[in-house]
């Protein structure tokens, strides 16, 4: 790919997590707004686990492509205990397919920390499958939710 390709990548990526997000906060109930904000909390801790590291990688011999993936890590294992929290107090099936795409999501790089042999490309182009497919769950959690509302009012 070139590096035009990865660029588009990022923005429609980064364009989905702006509306999947926007849409929770705006017309998802309690649970779906609560993993929103993990959702934009862990973003910007990624962010910051990233040009920290590469500020770290700086002042150090540590090659850049190893020195953020321990903090990268740090925030895929918080994020996942508070989706798998949220997914435990209110069991609904979205909540459920979230705690898990987080989980692989979660083992996923881990692998990458512990096998240095795997290709840095590999494991992010993994992690993004697995934040598409979170982001699309939280899509779908927020539209329930939308609805439930909609008949709920109905009904009153």
């Amino acid at each position: 790919m070139t590096q035009f390709q990865y660029d588009l990548v990022q923005g429609l990526e980064t364009a989905a997590f702006l509306l999947a997000v926007s849409y929770a906060l705006w017309r998802g109930d309690r649970s779906a707004r609560g993993i929103s904000l993990v959702y934009i909390g862990g973003y910007l801790a990624m962010w910051a686990a990233f040009f920290g590291g590469k500020f770290i990688a700086s002042l150090s011999a540590t090659p850049v492509r190893y020195a953020s993936r321990f903090p990268e890590l740090a925030v895929d294992v918080a994020a996942l205990a508070l989706i798998t929290v949220l997914a435990l107090r209110n069991p609904r099936p979205w909540l459920l397919w979230s705690a898990a795409f987080q989980l692989v999501s979660t083992a996923t790089r881990t692998a990458g920390v512990l096998d240095r042999s795997i290709d840095r490309l590999a494991v992010v182009t993994a992690v993004n499958t697995w934040w598409v497919l979170q982001l699309a769950v939280l899509a779908w959690g927020t539209v329930e939710a939308s609805r439930a509302r909609r008949t709920g009012e109905a009904a009153a």
